[in-house]
């Protein structure tokens, strides 16, 4: 179950691009996308450091 904190990083992270996408400030969804890149490659480091091959 390492991988449920990764999963719910992306799902909030997708969660805020669609709210900001609705938004009129067009730097907002920039923001947004640039959080969940962000956010997307610390979960990806948390799963490759969370896997343990000995297991």
């Amino acid at each position: 179950m390492e991988y449920v904190p990764a999963a719910v990083v992306l799902v909030l992270g997708f969660l805020a691009v669609t709210i900001s996408a609705r938004q009129r400030d067009p730097r907002v969804p920039f923001i947004a996308i640039l959080a969940l890149i962000v956010l997307t490659a610390a979960a990806t480091l948390g799963m490759l450091v969370a896997f343990d091959p000995t297991a």
